[in-house]
Order: structure tokens, then sequence, then C-alpha cells
């Protein structure tokens, strides 16, 4: 397999603003688009053009051997294969989906006028520069704007649109954080409790352990890489206070389990999804290896970031021994906001570079039902949801009853 031999950073003098004052009438192509943000996302003007106020943007490249590498992710994913279960390593992985050296030579090149070019990966398939707004806008074309989330009171940095020169275009997938506003999550909670059957309808460690015949059974004993992990985006926060009590009031016996955290925003007041998730996983797998990978999207070092391109960007960074086995991640939306499109093509690129690896991506499917996230059918259509409806991860939907034999919950997508 081979390998483009690039350092792990690039350092170039900057050039000036001389080097780019020509930007807005070379040619370019118009990358992303789109008429308004979501209603839920309202503008608080102008992003100020301080010196000192800076956004890291990331270069999510085109790469090479797609083809090839679903095809590698279907068959070692694949029980009937003899491949099955043969992962590769994160850098046989990389060098399946190198870019062409002329890619990574030409972005580089122009990236380096405006500040220093990191490379993330070994490859260079998705690189990173910090700059400030002002060149920011200038390098994409863009006019960057605050923008508060009226119900969660979140703010981020994001444009309406984007272009590139032409002379990159062909060689860049996505850039981020542009024109994606993510969606923060509000639950719905109840503090009804109803028994079934006398089985208590809260999903409880006891409950769910005799329901899937863990029982007693805990982990923790593996000699190799067993880490198991869960995802947070937008202020979901980890309080090892609140998993105390957890441990506490509903399974002492997972006290013990090892919680490690990752990530520019971890720590904080525990939102009710992050500590769902960051409580149940070892609930299940008590003992094993569990860590929290928490990106807010306005974190101190970086106040414009793209949480879930973030996530990516350090699972392909993280070596084969260090990396999680299992992520699970509550989030989503409706399907038709990111497919088809470029970012959906390059993001599903990073999921088999995952699954390659023998990583498991595991994904809510939804609680919208066969409705969208707004509860409609657009066009008397269902709507699926994203990223779970990728082909690459395993969607997971919930049950109701609190027996055997299961039964789907109506809200599942």
């Amino acid at each position: 397999l081979f390998f483009h031999p690039y350092p792990m950073k690039f350092s170039y003098l900057a050039l000036g603003f001389s080097l780019i004052a020509g930007l807005a009438s070379a040619g370019r192509v118009l990358k992303e688009e789109r008429k308004a943000a979501p209603r839920v996302w309202e503008e608080q003007g102008p992003v100020g053009q301080s010196p000192d106020e800076n956004i890291k943007l990331t270069f999510f490249l085109k790469t090479e051997g797609r083809d090839a590498l679903e095809q590698e992710f279907l068959e070692r994913s694949n029980p009937s294969s003899p491949s099955y279960g043969k992962w590769l390593s994160n850098d046989e992985v990389h060098a399946m989906v190198a870019p062409s050296y002329e890619a990574v030579e030409k972005v580089t090149e122009f990236l380096s006028r405006f500040g220093e070019v990191n490379s993330k990966t070994s490859n260079s398939d998705i690189m990173e520069v910090v700059v400030s707004f002002e060149l920011a806008e200038k390098l994409l074309d863009a006019s960057y704007s605050t923008y508060k989330h009226q119900e969660t009171g979140h703010k981020i940095h994001r444009t309406l649109s984007y272009s590139l020169p032409s002379e990159i275009d062909q060689y860049v997938a996505l850039v981020g954080p542009t024109t994606r506003f993510p969606k923060p999550k509000q639950l719905k909670i109840s503090n009804s409790k109803r028994i079934i059957d006398g089985v208590g309808s809260y999903n409880t460690p006891a409950n769910l352990r005799e329901l899937y015949s863990v029982n007693d059974v805990l982990g923790g004993t593996a000699k190799d890489n067993n880490i198991q992990a869960v995802t947070a985006f937008l202020d979901q926060l980890y309080s090892a206070s609140d998993l105390e009590k957890f441990w506490e009031k509903e399974f002492p016996a997972g006290a013990d389990t090892p919680i490690k955290l990752v990530g520019d925003a971890t720590t904080g007041r525990g939102g009710v999804e992050s500590m769902l998730d960051i409580e149940y996983m070892p609930a299940l797998g008590a003992l094993n290896p569990t860590e929290f990978w928490g990106f807010s999207g306005s974190s101190p070092q970086d106040d414009a970031d793209e949480p879930f391109l973030a996530w990516l960007t350090v699972v392909s960074n993280t070596t084969d021994a260090e990396v999680p086995k299992v992520f699970s991640t509550s989030y989503g939306e409706d399907e038709t906001a990111e497919v088809p499109s470029d970012y959906a093509d390059r993001i599903n690129v990073e999921f088999m570079k995952a699954g390659l690896r023998g990583i498991s991506l595991l994904f809510a499917s939804g609680d919208s039902g066969s409705a969208s996230d707004a509860g409609t059918c657009p066009n008397d259509r269902f709507m699926p949801m994203w990223p779970a409806g990728s082909p690459y991860v395993t969607a997971v939907g919930g049950t109701s009853g609190g027996k055997m034999p299961e039964s789907a919950w109506s809200g599942s997508s």
C-alpha cells in the first residue's frame, strides 16, 4: 500500500494580505449555500473582526480509493466472509484512501498563505488552519455571523455560504465550520413510574441486565483494547458527582468502572442525555474502560468548532491501541438535511475508515417515529434520520414493555 510521507505539521511564513487581495476576483466555485439559518437559530449580528478572534477551519480532502475502501469494509464486516473480523491498522486504512500527491500539495500551498497548516491524519486527508475571522471570510468568500439557539442559548459562528478558489475546489470535499447548524436536543423527562406485570417500566440496570441475560456478569478482564465510549455535543457535559449518585442508587457493582474524559468540553453541570449515556453504557458493560468524548462547539480553545467534525477528526487521529472499539452517539437529524451532499459522502468515508479498524459506531435511530424531527411527513413521505441512515453505521432504536418478547417503541424512527 502506498503512503504519502507528509509530516504531521507544516509551517510556513504568512505572506500577508497582498497575496489574498485578489481572491475575491479570482475564479471561485460556490461550495455550499443555504437561504437562511434554521428557525431555532437567531442571528445576533456579524462576528467581530478583532485580530484576537480566531476560527479553526478544518478541510476534509476528497479521498482516493473510496470504492476499494467500501469493498474492504463490507467484506470484513460480513460474518459469512473469510475476511470477517480481520481489521486493518489505522495506517493501513489511511494508505488506502490517501489523497493524491497533487491534492495535498495544492491545498497545503494555498492554506499556507494564511497561516500554519496542520495535518490531522497520517495521509493528510484532514487539514486545519487557524486564522482570524477577517482572513477566514477572505479565504472562503464568506460572511460569518453569531447565531443564538432560542431554546438553549447556545451561541455559534456560521456563514450561509462559502466558495473556494478553482485551484483547490476539485480537491476539497468540505470545510467546517461553515453552513451547518447543529441541533441541540432537549429530552422530555417524565417523573411517572409505571409497573408492567411487576416489572418497572424504568430502564434500570437490574431490569436491563435481566432482560438481556447479562445478570451479574462484570467486565474489565480483557487484556486487549476493550474500550467503550459515548459522545456528547453542544453543552451536554459529564458530572462525576451525578455518576456517583447513579452508582449508589442504581448499580453499586459498577462504581469502579474507570472513566476517561476526551475532548474540548467534558465536565460541568451534567446534561440529561449525556449522563443517561455515560450511566447506562457501563451499567451493562460494567468495569470495562469507558470514555466520555465531549465536544461543545464553543470551547475556550476554539470558539467556532463544529463538534461532529471535531469528533471524527480525533477518532481518525487516535492510535489503534487507544481508540475505543465502540462509540454510542445520541445525535441525529432529518436525513434530507444532509443527504445527498458532498458533506454526507465525505462523512461516510470517515465511518468506513473507522469500521475497517474494527470500531463499531452506534447511532440513535431517532425518536420522532416515521415523521421528521418536526413531526411532519414532507410530501407524504416518511423521514429517516441521519447519520443513523448511513449504511456504514448501526442504528439503534427503542423497545417497550420491559419483558421478552420485545416490542418496538412507537417513537423509534
